[in-house]
């Protein structure tokens, strides 16, 4: 009779050797532990019970370390589902890979800041020189001005410092500092995008249906793509473009944070 308790018990080690690995579940140790209760002429009962109660307790050291396991996995899978499905989106802009220690994200948001900067801002300028919105314009410029790598371009102070803090930290700030990095890039496309619409609003009926006229001192390239629309539609282009890249890489929610932040510190 207690041979054969005995063998059940041995047949519970080795189907949970067998799944869950012998650290735990160790046979050898276990026969030692028979082998010390024959020697001892111990009292079998006792020892059958100790037995059964550290057996379901490594049982349920095992499953809870293994349903841990399971949701770390399925989390992984939904986080990388969204970063594929973002980087699906982002995939259209240029890589301005101005450092391998950035992330593909921001190198790419650097890329399409730039290249909407190019060909949107001087657009702006053109319509907006001398007007209300003139001195705030100037503002988000300098800020934009902060992410701006045209091709060939050195990197600036203000992504260099980015990269430097990068390069320091360990890899559990990195993601931290990447997110103050597109808060901040997030805050300044917000803004800009806030004035377009307001002063597209303020426009008349006359302004709206204006040719773009651009004088040659502005760029070949810059004045063939506007000069064939009229004001409010060239503006309407020029919109587009920069809230396309406030929503491919999810910067509206991080703005509006930036804001409440700058609101509470008032």
């Amino acid at each position: 009779m207690n041979q054969d308790i005995l063998n059940q018990l041995r047949d519970k080690y080795k189907r949970a050797a067998e799944k869950y690995g012998e650290k735990i579940f160790s046979l050898k140790e276990l026969e030692g532990r028979i082998t010390h209760l024959m020697t001892t002429r111990g009292n079998f009962q006792t020892f059958i019970a100790a037995e059964m109660e550290f057996f379901e307790k490594a049982m349920s050291i095992v499953k809870t370390k293994e349903e841990e396991l399971k949701r770390k996995t399925e989390a992984g899978a939904r986080i990388d589902a969204i970063l594929e499905k973002n980087l699906e989106k982002i995939k259209k802009y240029r890589d301005s890979f101005f450092d391998p220690a950035a992330s593909i994200e921001v190198r790419k948001m650097v890329g399409a800041v730039s290249d909407w900067y190019t060909m949107a801002f001087p657009l702006i300028k053109y319509l907006f020189r001398g007007g209300d919105a003139w001195p705030e314009i100037m503002v988000i410029e300098g800020e934009i001005e902060r992410l701006y790598i045209p091709g060939g371009r050195p990197i600036t102070a203000f992504l260099k410092n980015y990269v430097d803090d990068l390069k320091k930290m360990g890899a559990g700030e990195k993601g931290n500092i990447e997110r103050r990095l597109l808060q901040t890039c997030a805050n300044t496309l917000y803004k800009m995008e806030s004035v377009i619409k307001r002063e597209m609003d303020k426009m008349t009926a006359f302004q709206r249906a204006r040719a773009v006229t651009m004088t040659p001192a502005f760029d070949p390239e810059v004045r063939e793509k506007w000069g064939k629309l009229k004001e409010f539609e060239a503006l309407t282009e020029a919109l587009s473009g920069i809230s396309a890249v406030i929503d491919d890489f999810r910067l509206r929610d991080l703005a509006a944070l930036g804001f409440k932040a700058a609101d509470n510190a008032k």
